[in-house]
């Protein structure tokens, strides 16, 4: 973002850990090879690249600056990035 809110903040933690947590919940105990956005292959790229769209819509909506990156881990020390292109 550019410009900070009357508080100094460019976006409140608080607001966009709600909406990840919203997206996360419509995900979690689902079967993922069942959903079309990843075509029976549910990758880690897959879903961090459904989490930034899906999140980045809500923070939209809600006039908070977009996002730059989601990142999903498969473990400690390997992950996917989804990154904004410029």
């Amino acid at each position: 973002g550019t410009e900070l809110d009357e508080g100094g903040m460019l976006a409140d933690f608080g607001v966009v850990k709600q909406h990840l947590a919203a997206v996360c919940r419509a995900l979690d105990h689902t079967n993922l090879n069942d959903l079309a956005e990843f075509r029976q292959n549910p990758s880690a790229e897959r879903i961090a690249a459904h989490i930034f769209h899906k999140l980045d819509t809500l923070l939209r909506g809600q006039n908070i600056a977009g996002l730059c990156a989601v990142d999903v881990f498969e473990t400690p020390t390997s992950r996917a990035r989804y990154s904004k292109v410029p």
